[in-house]
């Protein structure tokens, strides 16, 4: 159990996730035995293969989690909140926006 999830939410918002979660990632890596990324991916065009092509190391190493859905055809943040918090394993879970 990691310490830390740090939970992130997306649909439709490819071009700020692209530019943050890199920054995050190597940001916070000194503290990747204590802290998780966990990014909840529904239905944003393009971020899967964009997530398995760049950031494959922080997926294997486990310091960051992918998830993708379609069963949120409509935004609701709520809903999107409490799924990316359902998948985490931290002992404090902090909500991160996209951009």
């Amino acid at each position: 159990m990691k310490k830390i999830s740090f939970c992130i939410t997306c649909k439709n918002r490819f071009s700020q996730i692209s530019q943050t979660l890199p920054v995050n990632l190597e940001q916070n890596k000194k503290y990747k035995d204590f802290a998780e990324f966990v990014l909840v991916d529904f239905a944003c065009k393009d971020l899967q293969e964009w997530v398995i092509s760049n950031l494959s190391d922080a997926l294997d190493e486990g310091y960051l989690k992918y998830l993708y859905t379609e069963e949120l055809p409509h935004w609701h943040a709520p809903i999107a909140k409490n799924t990316a918090h359902y998948h985490a394993t931290g002992e404090f879970l902090l909500k991160l926006d996209g951009d």
